[in-house]
């Protein structure tokens, strides 16, 4: 799957398919800007899309176990519990110097060793 900004195209094997907004039809894509598509350990995918949480820009999702998601956005990092379906919500704190440089992530990166 590829995620423009123009919706989200599924290549088949010999063509592609392209799922854009259609204000005609409530099952259609919210808006056609796709930032992220993400497949979960359990080859799930999510499709997030321009303002698709709380009016914020989601850039990359990564797992980092069976229970635990990060997002990074426009405002902060976001942390998923899969297990009880929490969030919580990292910021940059001016008093801290163990916090995030700023508040807009774009990338994240999962080693070996964690997130």
């Amino acid at each position: 799957m590829i995620g423009p900004r123009d919706g989200l195209n599924k290549y088949d094997g010999t063509k592609f398919i392209s799922f854009r907004h259609n204000s005609d039809n409530p099952e259609s894509l919210s808006n056609s800007w796709v930032t992220d598509i993400f497949e979960d350990d359990q080859n799930n995918f999510t499709v997030y899309r321009q303002n698709s949480i709380s009016d914020n820009e989601i850039w990359d999702i990564e797992q980092q176990n069976k229970n635990t998601l990060f997002i990074s956005t426009n405002n902060g990092l976001t942390k998923v519990n899969l297990f009880d379906k929490s969030f919580s919500f990292i910021y940059k704190k001016e008093e801290s110097r163990n916090t995030l440089k700023g508040n807009k992530t774009r990338c994240l990166y999962s080693s070996k060793d964690g997130l």
